[in-house]
């Protein structure tokens, strides 16, 4: 089969399935609750300052994770910023488009552009992912640590009186309360110079 031939039967794959997903998907999308007048008045308050700052912080942790994705790609050969930065852009679009099925975006296209195996390339990706949630888990115990615990108390024993929480979210807000308020009962039994 030529190559010509072969571009043509991906692309028209491509449409078939793109076709496929917007007919089955087309049910989904409610519009009955949107309003162009509430719309406007959105986006007539909105700070461009703000919006600036923050399109500016979301580029500057793009950047970010180009340049720890840079740092665990150094053991395999040279890597530049650049393509490693455009290849990040276009792996979080594809997520973007895509959903989680355009995760593996990333890693292909920076094997095809620096050259490098894809299998190398996807360990990094589990590596960056362990990195993510460690981030995250992080994070969440700071939050734990810093906020007072007086009025989740007060809910927690709301969501016992409701049956310990009926869905994920609040069986997780329960044990994190849990968690705080063993942290903070520990923190009272100690002495005064530690606590």
């Amino acid at each position: 089969m030529q190559t010509s031939s072969r571009k043509l039967l991906v692309v028209l794959i491509g449409l078939f399935v793109l076709g496929f997903v917007v007919y089955h998907a087309s049910g989904t999308i409610h519009l009955g609750d949107f309003s162009e007048a509430k719309l406007l008045h959105a986006v007539r308050d909105a700070n461009p300052l703000l919006l600036t700052l923050s399109i500016l912080a979301i580029y500057a942790c793009y950047a970010l994770r180009s340049l720890r994705w840079k740092v665990f790609q150094r053991n395999l050969g040279p890597s530049h910023f650049g393509p490693i930065y455009a290849m990040t852009l276009a792996g979080f679009a594809a997520v973007f488009l895509l959903g989680r099925a355009g995760e593996p975006v990333r890693p292909l296209l920076l094997s095809r552009k620096e050259k490098l195996p894809l299998a190398d390339l996807f360990g990094i990706y589990a590596l960056e992912r362990l990195f993510d949630l460690a981030s995250a888990a992080v994070i969440a115990a700071i939050g734990l640590l810093l906020f007072q615990s007086r009025q989740d108390c007060r809910n927690f024993s709301r969501l016992r009186a409701r049956g310990a929480g009926h869905s994920g979210l609040e069986r997780s807000r329960a044990l994190c309360v849990l968690f705080r308020g063993s942290l903070v009962s520990r923190s009272a039994r100690l002495p005064l110079g530690l606590a």
